[in-house]
């Protein structure tokens, strides 16, 4: 049980958040694009090529 505490404790925790709030905001962020991927091809008259690029 000490080592899990230990383990817990050698963390740097701005660290952990930061990255744990960059990827959650990172993955809202492409799946809105995917979500809304038809919309912006038929507003920005993309070709299939940039569409894929834009989603992937």
């Amino acid at each position: 049980m000490s080592d899990i505490l230990n383990i817990l404790r050698s963390g740097h925790w701005p660290s952990l958040v930061g990255g744990w709030l960059h990827l959650t905001v990172s993955f809202m962020v492409w799946l809105l694009a995917g979500a809304m991927s038809l919309s912006l091809a038929q507003a920005l008259q993309l070709s299939d090529h940039e569409l894929a690029w834009l989603v992937s």
